[in-house]
Order: C-alpha cells, then sequence, then structure tokens
C-alpha cells in the first residue's frame, strides 16, 4: 500500500494533490516520501517551482 501511495506522489507532482486524492495530510505524504529517500544514498527527487519530479538515478 505504501507503494502504490509513492507512485500516486510521483504521478502527481504534487504532494498537494496526492494528499487529496488519498485522503492524507500533506506530511503524511511528506514522510513517506522523506522515508523512500533515507533507502538512497542519492536524490530521488527534485522539486522545480511547485512540482515534484523524479531524478534519473
Amino acid at each position: 500500500m505504501i507503494f502504490y501511495h509513492q507512485l500516486n506522489i510521483f504521478e502527481n507532482q504534487s504532494i498537494t494533490k496526492a494528499s487529496e486524492e488519498l485522503h492524507l495530510i500533506q506530511p503524511a505524504i511528506s514522510i513517506q516520501l522523506k522515508n523512500s529517500q533515507d533507502q538512497f544514498s542519492i536524490p530521488l527527487t527534485e522539486v522545480v517551482g511547485r512540482k515534484l519530479y523524479v531524478t534519473d538515478f
């Protein structure tokens, strides 16, 4: 289930949109994203403006 949420974040390119769609609060989405990132030594995402993008990891 967590993996689905993480994919939804990337698909929406927005933590706010993902939180609305998943009926979760924004901090919960941010925590999931941070937990995913902590598993790797290279950045998985990049924020440009107000959009979230997956890096070329």
